[in-house]
């Protein structure tokens, strides 16, 4: 869904990206009084020139393993990299923005998402109010990204996700050989 609502400074246009935080900053922007003006991964058909146009991110070596933990372990992890990978898996499309026309010119870090929101808040004019997240998560304590991505698995999904990574500032990411 996308929300619009108007800060003293911005107004500000949230698209909900799907396993990064999206529902509580949905909320949170409802709570505020931000309208809906969309459905809820679908972007609008307009917006305002001038708006923040914000999206939750999350690392993709991390989205991944929750997606697995929670939709998809009746694969093995390797097999559902390959899926994922394959392109041919909705939910992890190449660019893992998804389709959206419009860049974030205000991407919000799932890793440190109260932060994030909270300079949103100051940037756009916004009430400084406090986050609430969720824990919505099937994982277990020994799904870590080291745990779950060996050399090839993460070649793999580097190669595939490496230069939106970086983009997104998710360490180096850079295509491996």
């Amino acid at each position: 869904m996308a929300y619009l609502i108007q800060g003293e400074h911005y107004p500000v246009v949230f698209l909900a990206n799907p396993r990064t935080g999206s529902t509580a900053i949905a909320k949170t922007l409802m709570a505020m009084g931000a309208e809906k003006i969309g459905e809820h991964h679908d972007e609008p058909d307009e917006y305002p020139e001038d708006a923040l146009i914000v999206h939750t991110v999350r690392n993709h070596l991390d989205a991944i393993i929750s997606y697995w933990a929670k939709k998809a372990s009746g694969h093995s992890f390797a097999d559902f990299i390959d899926i994922v990978i394959s392109g041919e898996h909705e939910r992890f499309p190449p660019v893992m923005l998804y389709g959206w026309s419009v860049k974030p010119n205000f991407p919000l870090k799932y890793e440190t998402l109260e932060y994030e929101f909270a300079n949103l808040c100051v940037c756009a004019g916004l009430p400084e109010v406090e986050l609430e997240r969720t824990e919505n998560t099937a994982r277990s304590q020994d799904m870590s990204i080291e745990n779950m991505f060996t050399g090839d698995l993460m070649r793999k999904i580097t190669n595939y996700y490496g230069a939106e990574m970086e983009e997104l500032g998710y360490g180096d990411s850079k295509p491996q050989k």
